[in-house]
């Protein structure tokens, strides 16, 4: 299921866009919680603008993941591809913590944690690694009905730890973890309403909800911050409209699903972006669920039938999106609402990303069907549905792109000799790497924005602040300087650069080709600018600083 991913780990990444950018983030959690906890929102790139790690998700869940494979082998790269394997594997095993909790049945359990662990939704998403980090929620599951049935202190932590992982995985996991407690909560005190104390229960509820401000309030004001100084920052309705699931969605598999990609093949076509509109259920995880589901209410097992019912409408209202489309209509749908009315919505761009409790929910299903197969047979039920399940959902092989050779245009994914020596030089300053982005009919071109993440992959070398960016928002500062330098070197990109504090300028040579820094690769004739080092990848220039500087 993780191939070639488990044998590459430091030679090949899922692609050069998202990967690239969480081999950057990952280390540079790690490298701030360490040399400047105190300004921790303060990312190297698109200097010298503030706040630049509230562009896009902190990630902040995955640091104790992170961190230890990052001291080990100082390779953003091998950072996270090993953060990803871990995460399905921790994915796996907390739903099956949760399936045990919910049956009682240890051998059951595993056919929920194989269905979640190794779900669609996980390996079409594979390079989106905050996005792998839904762990937390069988977790939020399993301590929301234990806070309400035991009432200990170690389900209300547990409860907030939940949660907390959750939200800093995605800010979109907060709202998802709100809706997977809020359920099971009403779902538990409906079913024990005559056994619950709920003085007692309100308070532990109370103690549990405060951890989960705190830890919210501790990071939220940077993006507050970033919204309120841009609010084009905000998700439009057209994005979430763009990567909300469409019916054909949960007959859709991932094109490298081994038995369903090609045979659905030409719906996919009509769900464009599937990555993130993804609900592929697959035969046996759906019979299984439907089975399970028909069980728990035929033995009252109301606490999980309603509790499944609702996640499963909940599900829908969120993937589904806003609008759904009819005869070529657009036909308002319930998020679409919400929406309106809940400001904390307008930052979702993938509303799709609901599908997770469609697994979650089958899993739990699918394993209570099978608790209820008594003697010698259980077990053997439950390795071969494992392995129906592990047969409909294997993707492989993984998307997988070499370091030593991207895609054209994009530099090798590896720092060059000229990244290393600028990391022994102690003259402060920031650096802008050429090419940088490139802009056509007013966007930006994605093989710019690539080659600006890889040139954020790179500064894990150095940690010298950068011009250059690459997130889920680029600030117009970002704009103002790639339309300035187009002309560089002349004097108002080289005013522009020493305004933000450039000391060095990277140029590739062999991409600057056919670019407006086309002359840059075979040098400069200017008195402010000097050759510091060559390492005829990369040639570093130094710029001068002003008369009396």
């Amino acid at each position: 299921m993780t191939w070639p991913m488990v044998a590459t780990l430091g030679t090949h990444i899922d692609n050069p866009g998202d990967p690239i950018f969480t081999s950057w983030l990952l280390p540079r959690n790690v490298h701030a919680t360490f040399h400047h906890t105190f300004d921790w929102f303060q990312g190297n790139i698109f200097a010298p603008e503030p706040d630049t790690v509230a562009y896009a998700d902190h990630m902040i869940a995955l640091l104790p993941i992170a961190a230890p494979i990052w001291f080990l082998t100082h390779d953003g790269v091998v950072t996270n591809n090993l953060t990803v394997l871990v995460l399905v594997f921790l994915n796996g095993w907390c739903a099956y913590l949760l399936s045990r909790e919910l049956t009682g049945s240890r051998t059951a359990a595993l056919v929920g944690g194989v269905i979640f662990g190794f779900s669609p939704f996980v390996f079409s998403r594979i390079g989106h690694t905050n996005i792998l980090s839904v762990w937390g929620f069988p977790l939020a599951w399993l301590f929301a009905r234990r806070i309400v049935r035991a009432g200990r202190w170690w389900d209300v932590l547990g409860l907030a730890g939940a949660v907390v992982v959750c939200t800093y995985s995605s800010w979109y996991f907060l709202v998802f973890s709100g809706l997977l407690v809020g359920v099971v909560l009403g779902v538990e005190v409906l079913t024990r309403w005559r056994e619950i104390r709920f003085p007692a229960l309100a308070l532990r509820l109370m103690a549990s909800a405060i951890i989960v401000l705190l830890a919210i309030l501790a990071v939220a004001r940077p993006y507050f911050v970033v919204q309120d100084r841009y609010p084009q920052a905000t998700r439009t309705l057209d994005e979430a409209v763009h990567y909300s699931a469409v019916p054909s969605s949960l007959y859709t598999a991932p094109p490298n699903n081994r038995l369903y990609g090609d045979l659905t093949e030409p719906f996919r076509a009509l769900s464009a972006g599937y990555n993130e509109r993804m609900m592929f259920l697959g035969v046996a995880p759906a019979v299984l669920a439907l089975c399970g589901l028909y069980v728990a209410v035929r033995r009252r097992r109301a606490d999980l039938s309603l509790a499944a019912i609702s996640l499963l409408g909940g599900a829908a209202v969120f993937a589904f999106g806003p609008y759904q489309f009819r005869d070529g209509e657009r036909v308002r749908m319930p998020f679409f609402h919400l929406y309106e009315a809940l400001p904390p919505l307008q930052f979702m761009r993938s509303p799709g990303r609901a599908s997770l409790f469609l697994y979650l929910v089958m899993g739990a299903l699918a394993a209570y069907l099978l608790s209820n197969v008594r003697g010698r047979l259980r077990p053997v039920l439950v390795a071969a549905v494992c392995l129906v399940v592990a047969a409909e959902y294997a993707s492989a092989p993984l998307p997988s792109t070499p370091l030593h050779s991207p895609p054209a245009q994009i530099p090798k994914l590896r720092p060059s000799a000229s990244h290393r020596w600028l990391a022994e030089q102690r003259e402060p300053g920031a650096v802008l790497e050429l090419p940088t982005g490139e802009i056509v009919d007013g966007a930006f071109t994605v093989t710019s924005l690539l080659r600006e993440g890889a040139y954020m992959y790179f500064s894990t070398v150095h940690w010298r602040d950068l011009l250059n960016g690459y997130s889920g928002f680029a600030p117009p500062t970002y704009r103002e300087m790639v339309e300035t330098v187009k002309t560089f070197p002349d004097d108002r990109s080289l005013a522009l650069l020493r305004d933000r504090g450039v000391r060095f300028v990277l140029v590739h040579r062999d991409l600057v080709a056919g670019t407006p820094w086309a002359a840059l690769g075979d040098g400069v004739n200017s008195p402010d600018l000097s050759v510091a080092h060559d390492d005829g990848r990369v040639r570093v220039y130094r710029l001068q600083p002003r008369s009396g500087q």
